[in-house]
C-alpha cells in the first residue's frame, strides 16, 4: 500500500517537472 505522503511527493515532483519543462518551452518560443 503506498502511503499518502509518498503519493503527495510523487505529484509534487511531477508538477514540478511538467512547469519546468512547460517554463522551458516558453523560453526557446520568446526567442
Amino acid at each position: 500500500v503506498m502511503r499518502l505522503s509518498q503519493l503527495k511527493r510523487d505529484i509534487a515532483r511531477v508538477k514540478t517537472v511538467l512547469r519546468e519543462r512547460r517554463g522551458k518551452g516558453e523560453n526557446e518560443k520568446a526567442r
